[in-house]
């Protein structure tokens, strides 16, 4: 999953569909490393969600990666006068 900040952020919020459990009915907790809703900084991360069974065993856990790129904002002059400002790549 890829995303961008806003301008000038270096921060994105990023939200995702929680993976659904299937199958067995054993398990009683799922444990995630993050939220969905919540601010990434600029760079990589890796979600985890873990499925543990009645006695805390682990069954089961998926993971999947966040990059977050950052926007810049570029001023291009020629002289005296600003040709494309705020352009955002």
């Amino acid at each position: 999953m890829t995303t961008n900040t806003d301008r000038g952020s270096q921060f994105a919020t990023v939200t995702w569909d929680a993976p659904d459990i299937v199958g067995g009915d054993d398990y009683v907790e799922v444990n995630k490393t993050d939220e969905s809703g919540q601010r990434f900084q600029i760079g990589s991360s890796t979600v985890t969600y873990a499925v543990t069974d009645t006695e805390g065993v682990l069954v089961t856990n998926c993971s999947f990666d966040i990059q977050v790129f950052g926007k810049v904002s570029l001023r291009i002059s020629s002289g005296r006068y600003n040709i494309c400002d705020g352009l955002s790549i």
